[in-house]
């Protein structure tokens, strides 16, 4: 109540016409492209797309449905990836097998993956730019990794950030 006596005007958006539900999905880059902030979709990087395509935890209905957050949904589409079972994934014609996945993790703030694909094993993991930042060596962050993280924020933009073994 004594805020309330401060505020000059108030809106409220009943039909959704200021405001819209759920989340876009705008880029994501590798580390060389992580400086282009005009550029838009999904990198051309291999390793970048299989961490979109298997670091989730996205799962199928039973009739057929992706079920999961909705910021896991969005990578996974971008990349064209399909849920073949709750093992196995296809992705640009091969198939990539889960060895373990994690499911979010709130002490570390980070989800991973362990996965099968052709004759490698990889670990991918993702999270909050800093949290990402605090388990990968400096130098092999863009240098400029902490300022654009924070000016996306600052624009608005709900990011993850992501990292392999």
């Amino acid at each position: 109540i004594l805020v309330a006596g401060k505020v000059k005007r108030a809106f409220f958006d009943k039909t959704g016409t200021l405001t819209n539900q759920g989340l876009d999905f705008l880029s994501a880059k590798n580390e060389t492209e992580f400086q282009d902030m005009e550029r838009i979709g999904v990198s051309s990087d291999p390793t970048l797309k299989l961490g979109l395509a298997t670091c989730h935890t996205l799962h199928l209905s039973k009739n057929g449905e992706l079920i999961g957050p909705a910021v896991d949904r969005m990578g996974f589409s971008a990349v064209s990836a399909q849920v073949l079972d709750e093992k196995t994934i296809s992705f640009e014609g091969t198939t990539v097998t889960y060895l373990k996945r994690f499911e979010f993790d709130h002490h570390s703030m980070t989800q991973s993956v362990v996965i099968s694909h052709g004759e490698e094993s990889t670990v991918y993991v993702k999270g909050s730019p800093e949290a990402i930042a605090k388990l990968c060596v400096p130098s092999s962050l863009p240098s400029n990794f902490h300022e654009i993280a924070r000016e996306s924020a600052r624009n608005g933009m709900y990011q993850l950030a992501i990292a392999t073994s």
